[in-house]
This record gives structure tokens, sequence and C-alpha cells, in this order.
């Protein structure tokens, strides 16, 4: 318990437990810490008295709701906590009057169960059902990194600067592609192309956010063509130049949405040159890093001061921008329309309505609009209208293209 004692007073715990009972809204939210036999309070958020003095108790799992749950004893979600013949009868539901219950485990790097994150209310809640725990998962796995149980999810490598979609032509050999790429870090032989964010309420789109093609690689994606020749951060600043070059030629209330990675962004003279685009109508998503990244927070913090919107890159599991959503106070977090599928008969996908009704409640719940990227079909397109989601873009969206005439 030593290691986290002082976890109640970080403002990134303090956000995520309060971020987890807005998004069901519940009264009262726990994270906990299993010690052999033992369930140990770290933290709570209140909107009222209950748990008050939670923090640092430590009680037996066997007389717990999480343990019970733990076990297998127990649901996830329990409604209505007086009416189950289990959890009416722990102590721990007589001593804090616990009415209906939400949980779900947090877990180490070898996926063993290592705490668990709980929303509690006093009254039981009919509106509590199977839905409620997915709610819960993306911040109990966030937590689990906060407090040191579990690394940063992993990520897919944030050099690369967006891509369009990669066109197939004859193979080039070694040389040529050596050759490619270094006049892509020169800045020479990079098309621009601007894909549509749009907003699914109005079908209007809010901001062209910038990709880039190849020339001399039959038109690929830039991202396809750098490889491993280490001047992946020189093509993304090539690229970052070319589409700030366009900044301003968006039609009248739309932004120009361009992506860094936090390398790039400590670069001299990178938050310079963004800042001098910032007050123009700029959206900025910022890639992943270490999980305590005190430079690109303070990065951060001036570019929103000088009007650029800020977004988080969700980057391969929707879970892994959570703690920089906290961290950088984005407005926007993304995540691929991919990680949101579940598979379906005849080798199709479709959108899992569960998931992103919780990533919804979560980003809600940190003042943050959900943007899925990478929406590839019709269906996809009107699954995530029907349930809600803001934006989107992709090709089901709008392709990438030259900037419209304003």
């Amino acid at each position: 318990m030593s290691a986290h004692a002082g976890a109640r007073e970080r403002p990134e715990v303090r956000r995520l437990l309060d971020a987890a009972r807005i998004a069901v809204d519940m009264d009262a939210s726990l994270v906990t810490l299993h010690e052999g036999l033992d369930e140990v309070a770290v933290a709570t958020s209140s909107r009222s008295a209950m748990l008050r003095g939670a923090a640092g108790r430590r009680t037996p799992l066997a007389d717990t709701i999480c343990g019970q749950v733990v076990a297998g004893r127990l649901p996830r979600w329990i409604p209505d906590a007086g009416a189950d013949p289990l959890a009416s009868i722990l102590p721990v539901t007589r001593a804090h009057d616990i009415g209906s219950y939400v949980g779900t485990p947090l877990h180490d790097d070898d996926g063993h169960v290592a705490g668990m994150l709980c929303c509690l209310s006093r009254a039981p809640d009919d509106r509590i059902g199977p839905d409620a725990p997915a709610v819960l998962e993306s911040l109990a796995s966030a937590l689990s990194v906060a407090l040191g149980l579990a690394r940063r999810p992993a990520t897919a490598p944030a050099t690369a600067p967006p891509v369009a979609a990669p066109s197939r032509g004859a193979p080039l050999s070694s040389f040529e592609h050596h050759r490619a790429v270094l006049s892509l870090a020169r800045g020479e032989d990079v098309d621009a192309l601007f894909e549509p964010v749009v907003d699914l309420a109005t079908d209007r789109p809010r901001a062209f956010a910038a990709t880039f093609r190849a020339p001399a690689c039959h038109g690929a994606a830039v991202g396809d063509v750098v490889g491993a020749h280490g001047l992946a951060e020189d093509v993304e600043l090539a690229c970052l130049h070319r589409a700030l070059a366009h900044q301003g030629r968006q039609p009248p209330g739309t932004a120009l949405a361009v992506a860094v990675s936090r390398g790039l962004l400590q670069r001299p003279g990178v938050l310079d040159l963004l800042l001098d685009h910032a007050g123009s109508g700029l959206w900025v998503a910022v890639g992943h890093g270490a999980a305590d990244d005190g430079a690109t927070y303070e990065r951060a913090r001036r570019l929103r001061a000088a009007g650029a919107v800020l977004a988080v890159d969700g980057a391969g599991t929707p879970s892994s921008g959570l703690v920089d959503a906290l961290r950088l106070g984005p407005p926007l977090v993304s995540v691929c329309a991919a990680t949101l599928e579940r598979a379906k008969g005849g080798g199709g996908a479709d959108v899992r309505p569960e998931l992103v009704r919780a990533l919804l409640a979560v980003t809600r719940s940190v003042g943050a609009r959900l943007v899925v990227r990478d929406v590839t079909s019709p269906d996809q397109l009107d699954a995530l209208r029907s349930l809600g989601v803001p934006l989107a873009r992709g090709s089901a969206v709008g392709a990438p293209a030259t900037l419209p005439a304003t």
C-alpha cells in the first residue's frame, strides 16, 4: 500500500474517479488494490458523503462486493444490492448503505487482477445493466497506468504523419526507395490532400485533416514509404510545413487539422511554428509518449492558450488516450473505427454499440468530444450517427482531396 499511499492526492487519479462516477451517474467511485486476502481502498470520489473516510481502509476481500465479483460469485453490475441474496448480507453493503453497484477489474501487465474500480449509489438503480461495466473499462485501464500497475497500452508508432490511402505500382529498388525518402525529408515530392472531419449532426465539415502521398512512390501513402531510414521525423516535419502552407485556404468556419508526434513537438522551432498558426483555426493532434511527460504538457498548454484545438489520438486502443485526455485537457479524443468493431458473419465487422456508448460517456465526463476516424462503410457511418457520435472522418465521410474552393 505504501507505493500508492499518496494516490488520492494525485490529480489524474482524482479526475479518473470523477469521470467514472459521472459517466455512470452514480453517487461515488472507489479504486482499490488487492493485497493478499485484503482489499485496500486507495482513493474515492463522491458527490455526497458516501465513502467519506474510506481511503486507506483495509477490508477482507470476502466481505466486499468487489471481492465476490472477482471470485465469480457476483456479477459486475447490481441494480439492487438489497434484493441480491449475497450482496445484501455482505458487511460492506451494510456499512456503506449500498443500493446499487458497478465494478470492473484493474489488471497488471501479466493480466492478473490487481484491484477494482467500482461505482456505488445508495439507491437501487434499474438503469444499471451489462453496458455499465463497459463504461468503466477504459477508465480502469487508465487507472492501472496511472497507478503504475501496468505500462501504457501498446500503441502504433507516432512518428509517421497522417497518411492517405496507398496506391499500387511496380516495387521500387532499395536505392530508389531511399532516394524517395530523402526527397520527402527535404520537402520535395509530397502531395498534401485534406480529409473532411464532419459533424454528424449537421453533415457539415468542421475541419480538414492533412494527409500525404508520395508521387515518386506511385502515390503511396507517406507513412508507408518512410520505413526504417531514420528520417521519419524529418519527413514528418516536411509534411507539417506542407500542410501549414495551406492554412487560411480552407472554407470559412472550418479549421485545418494536423498531427504531430511528441518527438517532433520537442524539436526547436516546431512549437513556434504551430503557435504562429494557432489563431487561424488550427486543430493539433498530439501523439503518444511517456506517461509523465511534463514538456509535452507545457507545450500543449501554450498551444491551447494561443487558440489551437488539441486532440489526443487513441492510437490503437480506445483506453490508451485517457490519461493524456485528463492531463492535456483536449476538447477532442480520436479513436479508429476498427477498434469499435466486432466480427460478424461473412468476414465483415459491425460497430459495438456498448463500447461506443461507453466512450461517449467517458469523453463527455472529461469535457471532450469523440472523433471516430477511418470510417470506411456507410453502415459504420449510420451506426455511429445513430449512437450520437459527434465527429467522424474517413472514406465513407469524404475522401482526401484538395481543399474546396472558398
